[in-house]
């Protein structure tokens, strides 16, 4: 019985500190546009050796969704994909990125007099010895600084 009890226990606390690390992509919006234009990008930070998905990874990946929750002012909004590569063990390849990642957007305004709110659900998958699906939600408005760090490896 004790065994038992321990064996439990051991597991509970195991999982219980490998969830989180599981779960530490970090998303953000950043602004890009000074002049109160609609620009910016979204960034996908994973722990160290973990990567994701492309938005059409082939049959072995899994397809990220952006769900657009609530919108203010916005006519359209466009999200520009970096070229991929080519990740996964043999004969399980996928597309994807093995680092950070840097999505950059742009938002069209019904009205230029108005502020942009935008409030969208992100699902994506990350892998690493096994892949699991985040789910996050992230706020857009063109209120805010310039991120000139973002914008600088942006355009690297």
């Amino acid at each position: 019985m004790l065994r038992v009890l321990y064996i439990c226990t051991f597991l509970f606390v195991n999982l219980a500190l490998i969830k989180p690390g599981l779960s530490q992509a970090n998303v953000e919006y950043h602004n890009l546009s000074k002049d109160g234009s609609s620009r910016g990008a979204i960034s996908i930070m994973f722990p160290e050796g973990w990567n994701t998905y492309w938005k059409f990874p082939g049959p072995n990946g899994f397809i990220p969704k952006i769900r657009v929750l609530t919108e203010k002012n916005v006519e359209s909004f466009t999200i520009s994909w970096p070229y991929p590569k080519k990740l996964g063990p043999k004969n399980f390849t996928y597309l994807g990125y093995d680092d950070d990642l840097l999505l950059p957007i742009e938002l069209k305004k019904l009205d230029e007099r108005k502020k942009i709110y935008l409030h969208l659900d992100i699902s994506f998958g990350i892998c690493k010895s096994v892949c699991v699906v985040q789910n996050k939600t992230l706020e857009i408005s063109d209120e805010g600084d310039l991120n000139y760090l973002v914008l600088d490896k942006l355009l690297k």
